[in-house]
């Protein structure tokens, strides 16, 4: 197993700008497509998680296709919508574990001196601790794993702070189904709390207790030597279109108590299956995007 070079997380520096709260979002993975974007404006959401593919965008050390975000982007901007960039998929080239921080570092600045006027909310990667969903790394050795996270998130905050001291730095979320309360205890182990802004969790299946989940979080935090940070649930929602409404439901009678609640998502995922989404795949809308929609109103109201 590869060893993780040495890394110093007592230079990272925390932001100057304060997380939102009572911020309610959502995901798009479809953004590209016309259809979602006339979506979101209909939806009047005013901040959507976008997924921007380290894989897509630098296919090879050296060479860069913005083009598609470049309209991602812009699109969602003249339309006052706040951008949560989520910054994952690792290209193949850049696997090796010893130089993995070091080509992530100079994506990661690309990406930031490209966007950095334009985007100021920073997750990177996506569930660390579940391998496959935007991270793809597990040695089985979950201290290690932690370990090799931790020199990405001081690696990043290093990058985003020479470009920005008031930009947000968020964890992964981590997936609630493989034992993240350790993931993060070990984390502690190699990253400081000034490396990060916002903790990120995603607590499916917890809809009945989505305020006690982001309390019992804020506590356990406290307790690894991280009092007062913030926890937002950046990705959260349900597969079973039966219980669809009634999580909806769950999460409409405590957003005045949360942070931060990412629906995820807006169109399922595939033509069958994956049924996460407010609009069928082929954009038909379903029961629970009105449903969404009046929870946007009313909130924001």
């Amino acid at each position: 197993m590869a060893s993780v070079p040495d890394f110093s997380a007592e230079a990272c520096v925390p932001s100057t700008a304060q997380p939102g709260t009572g911020l309610l979002g959502l995901a798009a993975l479809s953004v590209a497509e016309p259809e979602a974007q006339a979506l979101i404006v209909d939806l009047a959401v005013s901040l959507v998680r976008v997924e921007f593919r380290w894989d897509y965008i630098q296919p090879a050390k050296g060479e860069y296709d913005w083009e598609k975000y470049d309209e991602i982007v812009d699109t969602l901007v003249q339309n006052n919508v706040s951008i949560l960039a989520t910054v994952n998929h690792a290209p193949v080239w850049a696997h090796p574990i010893e130089t993995l921080a070091d080509d992530f570092g100079v994506f990661l600045e690309a990406f930031v001196v490209r966007y950095g006027d334009r985007i100021d909310l920073y997750e990177i990667f996506n569930e660390p601790n579940l391998p496959g969903y935007g991270w793809a790394f597990e040695s089985g050795d979950v201290q290690y794993d932690a370990k090799l996270f931790a020199s990405i998130l001081v690696k990043a905050n290093q990058v985003i702070r020479d470009q920005s001291l008031d930009a947000l730095i968020i964890s992964g979320g981590l997936s609630p189904d493989n034992d993240p309360r350790t993931f993060t205890k070990h984390m502690y182990e190699f990253v400081a709390a000034d490396c990060f802004d916002i903790f990120s969790f995603h607590p499916y299946g917890r809809g009945e207790r989505l305020v006690a989940v982001q309390t019992q979080w804020e506590t356990y935090l406290a307790e690894l030597g991280d009092s007062g940070k913030p926890v937002w649930f950046a990705e959260f929602g349900t597969s079973d279109e039966e219980t669809t409404a009634t999580v909806l439901r769950q999460l409409d009678g405590q957003m005045d108590e949360l942070n931060a609640v990412i629906w995820f998502s807006l169109r399922d995922l595939k033509p069958t299956g994956w049924n996460f989404g407010l609009v069928e795949h082929d954009w038909q809308k379903k029961p629970a995007y009105d449903q969404f929609k009046k929870i946007v109103q009313n909130y924001s109201q």
